[in-house]
């Protein structure tokens, strides 16, 4: 299932069926690794807070825990929120 963020008229985020373009366009697909692990992560990078807070709140209303690191990035680091990324998000085209 895609889902696309659009705004409501107070400005807050909304999912609805679609596509989770910001992913695909300011954010990326990695694989984390360390001494003896390794696992997917999201990155997501915006210099717009606003933009920046629309992928932040479509994550908490899927609830997909995230982390700020820095003043433009946001991570999504844990197994079980990747895996439910990747059901709502797909491979980037």
């Amino acid at each position: 299932m895609r889902l696309r963020v659009r705004f409501t008229e107070t400005r807050s985020a909304q999912l609805t069926p679609s596509g989770w373009g910001l992913i695909h366009s300011d954010g990326c697909r990695f694989q984390n690794t360390g001494r003896n692990w390794s696992w997917p992560r999201y990155s997501f990078m915006q210099v717009s807070d606003d933009i920046r807070r629309i992928f932040c709140e479509a994550c908490d209303l899927i609830g997909v825990r995230w982390t700020a690191s820095g003043k433009h990035t946001v991570y999504v680091s844990r197994k079980a929120d990747v895996a439910r990324l990747d059901d709502f998000i797909g491979p980037k085209a």
